[in-house]
């Protein structure tokens, strides 16, 4: 018996066609969950505009030192359209203004473009990303580029420090063996014997007494922590190579101009000789440590000049020239050239000694263990800073650009007037 057939009519009778109207559990329970997940927004935003809260449009909280703005958007941000407030340059430099970058720079790009707001990050903490958008194709409006014109990182295409590629020279005047000072068992004051360390002539903002001298007022103030303080005779140096100049006399010379040594040589030898008339009686008062020295004449006036004469002879064929390049003079002292000490060489870097304190010395300035020139440059190369210093490895020091280089120099920051008051300004929310 042939099959029946069904016919396309039959088959539709077969489909119902109301099913859409009915609600399945599955319906059911996603236009349950889509309205309660309206509602439960509409009343986020509600009890958030009831507390004056930024919390629903505010990408993070700001950083520390913008903190007191967190209630105040409108303080940056600025009306650019319906719905968006963009933050302007004007804006930022309302409160600060930092100078230009470079005058030959092509473009300066906006505020916001590198220091990020609303992060974790701290604004000055500026992406390499953002440096290298220029600094990987570098042009300038006119002349010749003075820096390397493609960095694209610190790991890879960052050039050698100019110091070291250029064989640079140190141009102080002071004869200084860096070898022959970190000897072992040096002489040292009182008949005791010593071996020096780095850190008893170099520290960084350093309060603590010097083990060989004394504290000077006239030295030059503190650099801060950052950069080691200028060497200082009288801090560094007084107690191993004191200004003796007189067998008689334990005070020594200070460390002045020739011209108060000589006020200082003649008061002290007039103050000895009052205090010791018996000198002027006989016997030989010869130093011997001064060549061709004669016995002093036996009245006061010509024994103190005789005196002062063989002192100032004594301190410059001998005492000076240990550390001064110094010219023979027949009477008197030399005129001493100024030290020209160099208390930071990178100029346009930074560096951060207190940041480096957990490093021993000689592992990054290697050659001031064999160095016995002033000329000499102990500065590290840039593949010491790169054993620790490696871009994107994990676990390795920072080697963005800002850890270095800063944008706005800022002894060039432009002077802003502020425009609140501490209550305006402790109101602002």
């Amino acid at each position: 018996m042939a099959g029946r057939e069904r016919t396309t009519k039959a088959r539709a009778r077969r489909i119902d066609r109301e099913y859409f109207r009915r609600i399945f559990a599955f319906r059911r329970w996603r236009w349950i969950l889509t309205i309660a997940s309206i509602a439960l927004g509409l009343l986020w935003l509600g009890l958030n505009s009831a507390a004056l809260s930024n919390n629903v449009y505010s990408p993070g909280p700001l950083t520390p030192a913008h903190t007191m703005l967190n209630q105040n958007c409108s303080v940056c941000h600025v009306p650019g359209g319906v719905f968006t407030a963009k933050v302007t340059d004007q804006a930022c430099s309302a409160c600060h203004d930092g100078a230009v970058h470079q005058a030959n720079q092509t473009f300066t790009p906006h505020c916001v473009e590198c220091h990020e707001e609303h992060t974790s990050r701290p604004l000055t903490a500026v992406r390499a990303r953002q440096c290298t958008s220029c600094h990987g194709a570098l042009k300038v409006k006119s002349g010749q580029l003075k820096v390397a014109g493609v960095i694209y990182s610190f790991t890879a295409s960052h050039p050698e420090f100019s110091l070291k590629k250029q064989n640079a020279v140190d141009p102080g005047t002071i004869k200084f063996n860096h070898a022959v000072h970190l000897k072992k068992d040096l002489r040292a004051p009182r008949g005791t014997v010593a071996t020096l360390a780095c850190s008893d002539c170099h520290r960084a903002g350093n309060r603590e007494t010097w083990p060989w001298g004394k504290a000077d007022e006239n030295a030059a103030p503190s650099t801060g922590r950052k950069y080691m303080e200028p060497v200082n005779y009288a801090k560094h140096c007084s107690a191993c190579h004191p200004l003796t100049f007189d067998q008689r006399i334990t005070e020594p010379a200070p460390h002045k101009d020739p011209a108060i040594i000589h006020e200082y040589l003649t008061r002290t030898f007039t103050a000895w000789i009052a205090a010791h008339p018996q000198e002027l009686r006989g016997g030989s008062n010869t130093d011997l440590r001064i060549p061709g020295a004669q016995d002093l004449p036996r009245n006061a006036p010509a024994w103190i000049a005789a005196g002062v004469a063989d002192a100032e002879r004594l301190l410059s064929v001998k005492t000076c020239k240990e550390c001064h390049d110094v010219a023979d003079v027949e009477t008197g002292l030399p005129p001493i050239p100024k030290a020209k000490g160099t208390s930071r060489w990178m100029a346009h870097a930074e560096f951060d000694h207190s940041a480096h304190q957990m490093l021993v010395c000689n592992g990054c300035h290697q050659s001031a263990l064999t160095s016995t020139k002033t000329s000499d440059v102990l500065l590290p190369g840039i593949a010491v800073c790169r054993e620790c210093h490696v871009s994107g490895k994990k676990n390795a020091a920072n080697a963005a650009c800002v850890e270095c280089h800063t944008y706005h120099d800022p002894a060039m920051h432009k002077h802003v007037d502020g425009k609140f008051t501490a209550h305006q300004f402790s109101t602002l929310h």
